[in-house]
């Protein structure tokens, strides 16, 4: 079991149970509701919910570690890769639009931590749609649709 893993896992689900907290006391103003029926707090409280749910995930994946922690080591030149990606993905969002450039990142980016093809390709299309109509349907941000 990676202690350091389940600590932190423990530490952010008491940050979001008090941000969480503290969104309840925001007033919902009918001049701020929009059409769709969402108050101030909506989004805040959709970001809270994920991150609980990642914690609750690094500590479940702390459990079935069994390794020993050696330290923080740095691996290889993997950051750097992910540095240029996003790089790339600034450089071209606007000509190539949000869904094509979203999930060409999140492919690149879960490849180069080591998730196979396969489940990289499943994840990056997943994941853009599930943040297409996040942002672009249900809270209505207009997102680059590319010059096609």
């Amino acid at each position: 079991m990676k202690k350091s893993d389940l600590v932190l896992g423990l530490v952010i689900i008491l940050l979001c149970g008090l941000a969480f907290g503290a969104t309840l006391s925001w007033p919902a103003s009918s001049s701020v509701v929009g059409a769709r029926g969402l108050d101030p707090s909506f989004f805040p409280r959709v970001v809270i919910i994920m991150l609980l749910l990642l914690a609750l995930l690094l500590i479940w994946g702390s459990r079935k570690s069994t390794s020993e922690e050696k330290g923080f080591t740095l691996p290889s030149i993997r950051p750097f890769l992910v540095v240029l990606t996003t790089a790339g993905y600034i450089a071209f969002v606007k000509q190539a639009g949000f869904l094509i450039t979203n999930a060409l990142m999140l492919f690149v980016v879960t490849v180069i931590m080591g998730v196979k093809s396969s489940r990289a390709l499943v994840f990056s299309v997943i994941g853009t749609l599930v943040v297409y109509v996040l942002f672009r349907k249900i809270l209505m941000v207009p997102l680059p649709m590319g010059n096609w």
